[in-house]
């Protein structure tokens, strides 16, 4: 089992403890940190020595598409991933990351099951899914290739796939938001990208949905088809 460090000088919730003990072997330590998972009065977040902490809400997520009316047959990533009728299409997300990408394509119609690699942003993602109770959305820790059980169970429909790259095409001067900031420090870049691409296309299923600039060049295998939005292009692959 996965080692999660916390940071805390207070006893960490029973609940909160119970959510992470299913997944990690959680151990607390009282020394000051300067960067990592700190639990305090206000809750579990992660702290960047540099540029400040981040910590997840789904709910707060869902409410920003509140008053936003999506018409999937105009939105770029739905019409990427195929998503018609809700809950008619299953999505597997490889990489949750802040979980954002995710609560706009389970806002689309479509049911969800995310993965997250990193074990501090999947231990912060699991205690927000479990604050947003949603039946259609779930979070598991580890890499999506690992869950072979879970594949054969519920397989999903596609799979989308939205890796960390380095900054392409931006001015030195020009850093991003504070959040992806933090990311990048945490997670750092994607080396395997070609690696999840090939095993999508031996998994068995037919759809690979995958996120880039929107000039940014594609992977070395032709898309079957491109998506391209305001700020992103969604590159479809449709095996045979």
């Amino acid at each position: 089992m996965q080692s999660l460090m916390i940071h805390s000088k207070i006893p960490i919730d029973p609940v909160i403890l119970e959510i992470l003990t299913r997944v990690f072997d959680v151990q607390q330590c009282s020394e000051p940190c300067d960067s990592g998972l700190i639990y305090d009065e206000e809750g579990l977040f992660y702290k960047s020595l540099e540029r400040g902490h981040i910590q997840f809400s789904f709910s707060e997520l869902w409410q920003s598409h509140s008053n936003k009316k999506y018409t999937n047959s105009k939105e770029p990533l739905a019409k990427a991933l195929g998503i018609k009728r809700a809950g008619e299409t299953h999505v597997w997300d490889l990489t949750c990351g802040s979980g954002k990408d995710s609560i706009l394509i389970l806002k689309f119609g479509a049911k969800v099951t995310a993965f997250e690699r990193n074990p501090s942003v999947a231990a912060l993602l699991l205690l927000a899914q479990t604050e947003f109770e949603s039946k259609s959305f779930e979070v598991h820790y580890g890499q999506a290739s690992k869950h072979l059980k879970l594949l054969a169970i519920n397989p999903p429909d596609v799979f989308y796939y939205d890796p960390m790259y380095p900054e392409e095409g931006k001015k030195k001067t020009a850093l991003p938001r504070k959040e992806m900031q933090v990311f990048r420090e945490l997670v750092g870049r994607d080396e395997d990208i070609e690696d999840v691409f090939d095993w999508a296309k031996r998994s068995g299923v037919k759809r690979f949905v995958i996120k880039r600039g929107v000039k940014s060049p594609t992977l070395k295998s032709k898309p079957s088809s491109q998506f391209v939005g305001k700020t992103a292009r969604y590159d479809l692959y449709v095996f045979p």
